[in-house]
């Protein structure tokens, strides 16, 4: 926020909510407004299931973009993202040096970019730091919604 203010730009933040203003909308408003570029993170261009053509759109419309944690190759855009392998695999070490074997994985659905490379980390670091096969660290690995219900099941 202070480095974009010292440049003389305002952040704004649009989160969505369920039942709240889609991306689009969001993305509509602050392109009326005459945004100077927008940062989105964890949108739909990290959902496998979603239109990439909203992006191409963006981008004839001359508005610049940055899209963060997730990846679609049919998106030609800067693209940032963790390395969700290295952080689970860190993970997953840790809670093995501390003595635990019994480690299981609560994730989003797997339509989605970031939960899909956790998942893979995950399975990854279980075979070769656990010494379980892949069946067994199935068993431990669920996928949920991204909410609060999804969080308790």
């Amino acid at each position: 926020e202070q480095v974009l203010a010292g440049h003389g730009y305002t952040p704004v933040l649009c989160t969505q909510l369920p039942g709240g203003a889609t991306e689009d909308e969001l993305v509509e408003q602050l392109v009326e407004r005459g945004v100077g570029g927008i940062v989105f993170l964890s949108g739909l261009h990290a959902d496998t299931s979603a239109d990439p053509a909203r992006y191409a759109a963006l981008t004839e419309r001359g508005v610049p973009f940055v899209l963060i944690n997730g990846y679609n190759e049919r998106i030609s855009a800067p693209f940032v993202s963790p390395d969700d392998n290295a952080a689970v695999r860190m993970a997953v070490g840790h809670l093995a040096d501390l003595g635990h074997r019994r480690i299981g994985l609560a994730i989003g659905p797997q339509r989605y970019v970031p939960s899909r490379r956790k998942r893979d980390g995950f399975v990854e670091a279980a075979i070769s730091l656990l010494g379980m096969d892949r069946a067994e660290v199935e068993r431990h690995v669920c996928s949920t919604l991204f909410s609060v219900e999804g969080g308790q099941v």
